[in-house]
């Protein structure tokens, strides 16, 4: 990414981000990465992130997934199956 004006891949935290645009990502493989608590974890970091930060946008970037076109990433959590969503956390 650091051919990319803008773009960063920071020390910790997500995978890369752009401070600019205030957009963060989390790249993950579909396949070998993500099962449901590996996905809540994603998630938590993600709301954390843009909780932080009322302008941020924040992104899972699956390879191999499904979806090709951002929307919101619903994901079901804890002990009762609860729904949470942020409009600005979206899958890829």
């Amino acid at each position: 990414f650091k051919y990319i004006p803008g773009w960063k891949i920071p020390k910790d935290g997500v995978d890369v981000m752009n401070d600019e645009m205030t957009i963060f990502a989390e790249i993950k493989n579909k396949n070998n990465t993500m099962n449901s608590s590996s996905a809540e974890t994603v998630f938590n970091k993600l709301k954390g992130i843009v909780v932080g930060n009322p302008n941020a946008t924040a992104y899972l970037v699956e390879v191999n997934g499904e979806n090709f076109c951002p929307s919101p990433w619903i994901i079901e959590a804890g002990d009762f199956s609860e729904k949470f969503v942020d409009e600005r956390i979206q899958t890829i």
